[in-house]
Parts: C-alpha cells; structure tokens; sequence
C-alpha cells in the first residue's frame, strides 16, 4: 500500500507540473513564445522516436538485427562528444547500435553520403574491419559554415577514410555499384535528398551488404526521411527496419530486392 501510496504522489507531482506548462503551451504559447513551444512539442515527438515502437516497420534492438561475429560485445565510441555542437549524431544508443552493426559485420568497404563533421565517419572506421576503407561525400567546404570532417582529421583512422565533394543528388557514383558492404546515408533531409541518396545506396551495395538511414522519425511521417525510407520501403517488398530506441532505420540487401527493383 505505501509503494502504491508513492507511486501516486509522485504522478500527482508530475502532473501538477508538467500538464499546467503543456496546456499554456499549446494556447498561449503558440503566439506569445512560438519558439519555445516548438521546441517543446518537438520534444515530445522525439521522446515518442526513442521510447514507441514503429507501427510501420518493425522496430528490434540491433542485435536481433545483425546475426554477424556472435562474440563481438564491446564497440567504441569516441570523440569529443562532450562538446557543444547541434545538428551531430549524439544519441549512444544510435552511434552504439551503428558501430555494433559495424563491428559484428566486419566491413571492408563503406561509403557515407553525408560527412558533415566526421563523427559518425570515425566511429564507422574505428568499428569496420582492420582494413576497411570509408568513402565519405559532402558538399564542396565553400559552401557549408562548418569544417567538414574535422573530427577524423588526424586521427589514426583518417588513412582509411576518403574524402569526397559534391552534390549527393549529382554525384557520379558508378565506380561503387555493387561494391559497398555498408552504405551510411544521413545527407539532407529534404525527402527529394533522401530518396535520391537511397536510390544510390541500393544501387552501391552489394548483396548481403546493408544500408542504413539516421533521422528516420516514424513520430513524423512527414519528415522527409521517413517519406523515403518507406516508399522504398514498400518498393522492395519490406526488410528495412527500425533500430528500437533510435531514429535509425536498416536494411541488409539480397538478391531478391536487386532482382526485384532492377534498374531503379
């Protein structure tokens, strides 16, 4: 009786002062701080990302996903991730569940649409194969604010990485049709972008090699991530799936989806 007693003192408190903040929120809040209570309901739907299940694709933990190296166990994960940046991969369950992915499989050959600052390039390099090599593309450094990369510049694993230029939706990427083990796409997020660099990345792996997607939010099924992710979704027949407590989605190619799709 005093665990249940507990438990409803402490909802109470909870809701005497969360639901007083959303309700000014989504009234008067919209037009006296729009700003903060965008950010707010984003919030929410971010939880809902991390916490809910996808009703449109299958959500597992990555290791009922990956049947690779049974006594891989330990990953790494490192950086700078103390530092105050936006707009960088940070969650440990999606930069942990990708190098997992990475590390069980063994890579050789990787290739990232979408560098931005190189946390996610090194953090693939770091995991892949001993000799893995990382193609990573971004836009031409004149055209972005910040320093693409910055975080593999000089670092053991930058001999192993790549550096490309130039527009994703551009891009000549035939001399890797059918060669990548792995395929990283987290570009623009426009959903002409990420179609576009979906298309290319089912076209660059090979069969059994796989794809993944960051900010697939099944919360927004307007985002243009999703859009895309779930259109092809439904082109190949199924099998890409959603990373529990992420907002990474997955796919390993076969045969049968080449086949399938042909020449998309």
């Amino acid at each position: 009786m005093s665990t249940n007693w507990a438990v409803l003192k402490q909802y109470a408190r909870i809701f005497t002062v969360v639901v007083p903040k959303l309700l000014w929120q989504i009234t008067f809040g919209i037009f006296i701080t729009p700003k903060e209570t965008y950010h707010q309901l984003e919030r929410i739907l971010e939880l809902k990302d991390l916490f809910q299940q996808d009703k449109h694709l299958k959500s597992k933990s990555i290791n009922d996903i990956c049947s690779g190296d049974a006594n891989v166990r330990d990953v790494v994960i490192i950086g700078n991730y103390h530092t105050d940046r936006s707009s960088d991969t940070r969650q440990l369950k999606e930069l942990s569940s990708i190098a997992f992915l990475c590390r069980a499989m063994s890579f050789n050959k990787i290739f990232e649409i979408g560098t931005f600052v190189g946390r996610m390039t090194r953090i693939i390099a770091i995991n892949s194969g001993k000799n893995a090599i990382v193609y990573t593309l971004d836009l031409p450094q004149k055209l972005v604010p910040h320093i693409i990369g910055e975080f593999y510049h000089d670092t053991d694993e930058s001999e192993r990485i790549t550096q490309l230029y130039g527009d994703s939706t551009l891009f000549d990427y035939s001399p890797w049709y059918n060669e990548i083990d792995f395929c990283w796409v987290d570009a623009c997020h426009d959903f002409e972008f990420a179609y576009s660099d979906t298309i290319v990345a089912f076209k660059m792996v090979k069969d059994g090699g796989w794809i993944g997607w960051h900010d697939y939010r099944h919360s927004a099924p307007w985002a243009g991530v999703t859009k895309a992710v779930r259109m092809f979704n439904s082109i190949i027949g199924g099998g890409i799936i959603h990373i529990n407590g992420t907002t990474t989605a997955v796919l390993q190619v076969t045969a049968d989806m080449k086949n399938k799709v042909g020449s998309v």
